[in-house]
């Protein structure tokens, strides 16, 4: 904007200072014209210029944030899945325990039920020995 200013006014003091010498001619008018055009377009072009550029870094660091989102998440997912798996193998675990354990219960039971009819049979075998 302070280069368009200043351009505008050199054009304005060229143009002043022809005046009284040229009685403002056409091509003078068509000369600071055409100057004053072409810094106004030099400096849309540098601002142009300088907006693509910052666009193209704001689009550079949102694929970089996608990309590290994206990465976070497949982390995120596969600590899920582990924690999945470990929870999976400990209830698997328990089960297995669980069932060893009503095994071990019956077979004691059944080892007692034994050893009460082996006792049983050896009352009942004195009992006959003495009849």
């Amino acid at each position: 904007m302070k280069q368009l200013l200043m351009l505008f006014l050199v054009v304005h003091t060229v143009q002043a200072a022809e005046t009284p010498i040229y009685q403002t001619s056409l091509y003078t008018g068509t000369v600071s014209l055409f100057l004053l055009l072409a810094g106004i377009s030099i400096i849309l072009m540098r601002g142009r210029a300088r907006d693509r550029q910052l666009l193209q870094e704001k689009e550079e660091k949102i694929l970089q944030l996608s990309q590290d989102n994206m990465e976070n998440e497949q982390r995120h997912l596969q600590r899920e899945r582990e924690f999945e798996k470990e929870i999976l193998k400990q209830a698997h675990t328990i089960e297995n325990l669980e069932l060893k354990l009503k095994e071990g219960t019956k077979n004691q039971v059944v080892s007692k039920i034994e050893e009460l009819q082996k006792k049983r049979q050896t009352v009942q075998n004195r009992l006959a020995e003495n009849a």
